[in-house]
């Protein structure tokens, strides 16, 4: 699934295919968002989101597929792939604008 994605991701980053305003993360982005959500969720007033986080959001990471696009700006859909429940992965697709997800 990640291969996937990251063929995606390369296709689209260098201009290869035309598909607009769609983003392509990684199963690292996947992990770290989970690990961040896990620190969120006991005391979620006093989180504060990381700056690396952020730079996902400004199309700063990863620097191999750096875009400069910001999210709900310049991007609509992000699509990653998500690990369930430990033993299988899925593909995921947010819409920004419509604040909803689902698999494609």
């Amino acid at each position: 699934m990640d291969a996937v994605m990251f063929i995606w991701r390369v296709n689209t980053t260098f201009k290869r295919w035309v598909p607009s305003r769609v983003a392509f993360m990684n199963a690292m982005f996947c992990l770290q968002i989970h690990a961040a959500y896990n620190k969120f969720l006991p005391n979620k007033k006093a989180y504060e989101l990381l700056g690396f986080l952020l730079g996902y959001d400004r199309g700063e990471i990863p620097s191999h597929g750096r875009t400069d696009q910001v999210w709900g700006i310049d991007v609509d859909r992000l699509y990653f792939p998500l690990f369930v429940n430990g033993n299988h992965w899925v593909a995921v697709c947010v819409n920004i604008i419509e604040k909803k997800g689902g698999s494609p």
